[in-house]
């Protein structure tokens, strides 16, 4: 095979055997003195050593072979491996090159194609099937697809050779915005009619992506393909990364007040079935019309309906100007759906590559929980070969009994794989030592400074593959950034439980005995594991969300009813919190948003700690904050800029919602911003260009709020003296 990247340069000549003569002085002067003698022993002193000085440059002429190396390659061929396990898209492969990297391309004896997605420390590989899936069968073999070899030759070592491997590349270019496509950039079966039609007349069709030919192939080409990235483009090093300082406005008032999405976050929306999860991303890419943020949505895991809705709602308000959505519905193998969430952050990452801005909806997380448990599911049925590695990862999820848990051990097959759930770990370590396995259950390794078990350790990077691929890059690097909301559906630990004491402290009818007793109940619940309701069917198990929330820079948590005054989500500002700080939100929100989360807290704990639910203080807190959490929510579909949500900031603080019912705090934030908008336009345009508020613009939406709330007092009085 011919080399790639020779580098065979030739190194400098040796010294001069002489020293330099001075300026000045000639070679065939007579006998040099004194001085001269003692400048003589000092060259003398210092002359390198030749022998030495000889063999490296002996090292360095010694150009490689071409002959030499293929002859090594055939000698040492590329290791082929076995399948162990292949349903749904994903095979279980051992034996292949340890120095391949996730993403290499796999070539499968049958004649199928796919990519490595993870690989395990003990040389496991998970593998997404491409073309030819349906031909994939236990114990076929397979191999690494070799791009070239790199012939490299080092001032010390000499020449040597390395294996360059073909990676998995999807099509990242500006054709797919507006464009509703799979992860291999094809248009999805509801845009095929209109795409092939467009196609047929053009005078140069796009070449089909390479990995789509096969069984597997849709008759349509991929779009998009001028520009092409990896499938799974490594995370960013911390070197490529800058500090995240820069606010990216959602619209979404209680998401940009209570918790706000910095560039380059990944922010992660819980909450349970029906509870506005999609609604308030949908919400989030209509927020970007006309900033200039590239949006990218993985839509995964839903109907056909859901789907179509949701490209709708798109389409509906805009947002395919600028939006591309990369889907897998929940019909679709498994593999496919967590393919399609890697596509989608590739799109994104082109854009941030640039110097763009992107930010990228993953819309289920529960594909990327599913096919780890899958795996391990997978794994445990493979028998004693595997048992040490996975024993403590079934045990895990035999222990939390969840829906996601059982889909995933059905979706691992019958066989081994069912059997090895029926009868627990002991079928799976049938033949292992049971020393063996608990001392590879109870070991510890360090991760991210914290020490956890091996399983959870492997379970956590391969969580951490996707999730921390949102980065702001450094300014070096274009400074550009690719943020992410990553959809969770289940209940955090102490969501029911938190609730449950905050209403029993409210109860007035209850002696502080009763209250104990109840507290000390729920106390006891949460200890014994059972403080949280059971997971819906779609929902996640309460320790996945948790341990998804420590990789995640935040998260928002949405309570199950929404506002029933505007239908809009309901925010948990006691749940919610961005790990970013301050720093994700605009100077203008700067010093105004944080007040509305310790009014909602002091609130809350007045509520707690009260001894006295009558105390006027306390009731004036509450009403406060009941004023305030009702004026959060906004009605779907719509987006609240920025200049408008300061002016309602300034209005809930300097008390112009206070004697406002609750019910009617959202009506009268819009009447005050419109007034506000119509008195003093100067201000408003002024905190909208610079993304500050100044002395002077303050002062001028103060005087126009104090206007506008006067005028409503006396159209109020007014009709009530009438």
């Amino acid at each position: 095979m011919l080399s790639k990247g020779l580098r065979c340069g030739v190194g400098a000549p040796p010294r001069r055997l002489l020293p330099a003569f001075p300026s000045g002085r000639c070679g065939c002067q007579g006998r040099p003195g004194r001085r001269g003698q003692e400048a003589r022993a000092t060259d003398s002193e210092a002359e390198p050593n030749w022998e030495e000085e000889l063999k490296i440059f002996k090292q360095r002429t010694l150009a490689p072979s071409q002959l030499e190396v293929q002859r090594q390659l055939a000698a040492e061929k590329v290791d082929v491996g076995r399948v162990l396990y292949a349903k749904d898209n994903v095979a279980i492969i051992e034996g292949l090159n340890n120095d391949a990297d996730v993403g290499t391309c796999l070539a499968f004896s049958s004649g199928a194609r796919g990519v490595m997605l993870w690989r395990r420390s003990d040389n496991i590989v998970f593998a997404l099937l491409l073309g030819g899936a349906g031909l994939v069968a236990v114990g076929d073999g397979v191999e690494c697809r070799v791009k070239g070899i790199l012939q490299v030759v080092d001032a010390s070592e000499g020449p040597s050779t390395k294996r360059e491997y073909e990676q998995m590349l999807v099509p990242v270019g500006d054709a797919l915005v507006g464009q509703v496509v799979d992860f291999l950039g094809r248009p999805y079966p509801m845009e095929q009619q209109a795409v092939a039609a467009a196609s047929s007349s053009s005078s140069s069709p796009v070449q089909p992506h390479p990995e789509a030919e096969g069984a597997d192939a849709a008759a349509v080409p991929p779009i998009g393909t001028d520009a092409q990235l990896p499938l799974l483009n490594g995370q960013p090093d911390m070197d490529s990364r800058e500090q995240i300082n820069e606010a990216l406005m959602t619209g979404v008032r209680a998401l940009d007040i209570l918790t706000p999405l910095g560039r380059g976050q990944a922010l992660q929306v819980v909450g349970p079935q029906g509870s506005g999860k999609t609604q308030l991303c949908i919400d989030a890419v209509i927020g970007q019309r006309g900033s200039g943020v590239r949006c990218v949505y993985a839509a995964v895991g839903s109907s056909q309906d859901q789907l179509e809705r949701t490209v709708e709602q798109l389409r509906q308000h805009g947002c395919m100007d600028y939006t591309t959505v990369v889907a897998a519905t929940g019909d679709r193998p498994l593999g496919e759906q967590y393919a399609a969430m890697l596509t989608a952050c590739s799109i994104a990452e082109r854009v941030r590559d640039e110097g763009g801005h992107a930010l990228v909806v993953l819309n289920d997380a529960s594909v990327m929980v599913r096919m780890w448990e899958m795996i391990t599911w997978a794994m445990a049925g493979l028998g004693s070969a595997s048992a040490a590695a996975t024993e403590e990862d079934l045990q895990e999820l035999q222990s939390a009994g969840s829906a996601a848990a059982s889909a995933a051990a059905g979706e691992a097959g019958s066989g081994g794989a069912a059997a090895a759930a029926a009868e627990g770990s002991g079928a799976a370590t049938d033949g292992a030592s049971s020393g063996d396995s608990e001392e590879e259950a109870e070991e510890l390794v360090e991760y991210e400074g914290m020490l956890v078990s091996a399983a959870a350790a492997q379970r956590r990077r391969f969580f951490s593959s996707l999730i921390q691929r949102a980065a702001k890059m450094h300014r070096r690097l274009r400074g550009g950034s690719m943020s992410m909301l990553l959809v969770t559906p289940g209940v955090p630990a102490s969501g029911e439980a938190r609730r449950a004491r905050e209403k029993i402290a409210a109860y007035k009818h209850l002696s502080e005995a009763q209250k104990a007793k109840l507290l000390a109940a729920i106390d006891a619940k949460e200890r014994a594991g059972g403080a949280g309701r059971q997971p819906g069917p779609q929902e996640l198990r309460t320790e996945v969300v948790e341990e998804l929330m420590s990789i995640t820079d935040g998260q928002v948590v949405l309570r199950a009813q929404r506002d029933a005054a505007t239908g809009g989500v309901a925010v948990d500002p006691q749940l919610s919190v961005s790990r970013i700080g301050s720093r994700a939100y605009h100077p203008a929100m700067e010093v105004l948003a944080p007040q509305v989360r310790l009014d909602l807290a002091q609130a809350v704990d007045a509520a707690r700690y009260s001894t006295s639910m009558d105390d006027p203080a306390v009731e004036k807190a509450m009403m406060r904050a009941a004023v305030v959490a009702a004026a959060l929510p906004q009605p779907p579909h719509t987006a609240v800029p920025l200049e408008q949500q300061v002016v309602q900031l300034l209005a809930l603080q300097r008390g112009f919602l206070d004697g406002v019912a609750p019910e009617q705090a959202a009506a009268e934030l819009d009447r005050l911003s419109a007034a506000v908008a119509a008195a003093a336009p100067a201000a408003v345009a002024e905190v909208a260009e610079t993304r500050q508020l100044t002395a002077a613009a303050e002062a001028a939406l103060l005087e126009a709020l104090q206007a506008a709330s006067q005028r409503a007092g006396s159209s109020v009085e007014s009709r009530t003296a009438a």
